[in-house]
């Protein structure tokens, strides 16, 4: 059996590594280059939340549009922040999303499970750029409730890296069945 503290000391220790790494130049390879192509520039909104009726899945939908024109296939993708403060941020494979070629496009993130308290989400042009970003806050007592934040506010305003990671299971319940996945921890 381990000692209770055992995993937030490691975490932190990790979280710091990772800052000290960034700030002195020296990034990991995750964050060595960029993993998907970025558009030269973004803009995007969340438009609406949507809890099921048994209040276990939340959804988040949205918009983002290219400035203009993009070359090649740009993407974005969607990205989930803890409110601890030394944690850090996982931007998934399976949540880049490719722009539309004409007009916006829409995204919808699904949380499968229910965090508790209050979560940050953004869309994100690249590893560091954030398109738009939002609070959720998950109440014991109630659906969900999302507000818009700046793009720099303190809850989204961590480290992102990468992981190369497969898509998870649909859901047999179907209540977003063409919706991403927001993974929660």
């Amino acid at each position: 059996m381990s000692h209770p503290l055992v995993r937030p000391v490691i975490s932190a220790a990790a979280a710091l590594m990772t800052i000290l790494a960034l700030t002195l130049g020296t990034a990991s390879p995750a964050q060595a280059a960029q993993p998907w192509p970025p558009a030269y520039c973004a803009t995007g909104q969340f438009t609406g939340i949507e809890t099921s009726i048994d209040e276990k899945q939340t959804a988040l939908r949205g918009n983002v549009t290219p400035c203009a024109p993009s070359l090649g296939d740009s993407r974005f993708a969607l990205v989930v922040f803890s409110p601890d403060p030394f944690s850090i941020a996982f931007a998934y494979s399976h949540l880049v999303v490719s722009y539309e070629p004409n007009g916006p496009t829409p995204f919808a993130g699904v949380f499968r499970t229910k965090p508790e308290g209050e979560v940050g989400v953004c869309a994100m042009r690249t590893l560091r750029d954030r398109i738009a970003c939002v609070r959720v806050t998950f109440r014991d007592d109630g659906p969900a409730t999302m507000e818009p934040i700046p793009t720099d506010d303190p809850l989204v305003m961590k480290p992102v890296f990468y992981v190369e990671d497969e898509a998870p299971e649909p859901d047999p319940h179907g209540f977003c069945g063409s919706c991403l996945e927001l993974p929660v921890s």
